[in-house]
C-alpha cells in the first residue's frame, strides 16, 4: 500500500516538486526517479490543490496510491472535493488541522482539490 502525507500551511500560491526513487540504490543519479507536480492557487473563499500526474519513474513504482493531507487552516471549512466529487474530512478545532484520505487513485490521474470555506 503506498500512502503519501503531506502538510499544507493555507497562506500564498505555490507550486512544488515530490521527488521519488526506489530508496536503495544510487540510480536517481541516472535519471531514473519520477517526480509529481503540486500547486496551491489560494482565493479568500477558498482554494485549489492541484496533484499532477507522476512523471518518471523507477523500479518497484506503485502504479496506485492513497493521499493524506492534513491541512493547517484558521477558517472552517464547508467542502472538500476532489474532481468534484465530495469527500469526507475530519476537523480538529483545537490544532485547526482538517485531515483528509483519499481513495486509492492512479499515479497517472490529475487530482484537482477544491476546498471551499
Amino acid at each position: 500500500t503506498m500512502w503519501y502525507s503531506s502538510e499544507l500551511t493555507l497562506q500564498d500560491n505555490g507550486t512544488f516538486k515530490l521527488i521519488e526513487d526506489d530508496g536503495t540504490s544510487n540510480d536517481y543519479l541516472q535519471g531514473i526517479y519520477a517526480s509529481t507536480t503540486i500547486e496551491l492557487k489560494n482565493s479568500s473563499d477558498k482554494f485549489i490543490l492541484i496533484i499532477d500526474p507522476i512523471q518518471g519513474n523507477y523500479k518497484g513504482m506503485s502504479m496506485s496510491r492513497n493521499w493524506i493531507l492534513n491541512i493547517h487552516c484558521v477558517k472552517n471549512l464547508k467542502q472538500i472535493k476532489m474532481n468534484r466529487q465530495k469527500l469526507k474530512f475530519n476537523f480538529d478545532k483545537t490544532k485547526k488541522i482538517v485531515l483528509v484520505k483519499t481513495p486509492r487513485q492512479s499515479v497517472h490521474q490529475l487530482l484537482n482539490f477544491e476546498v471551499i470555506y
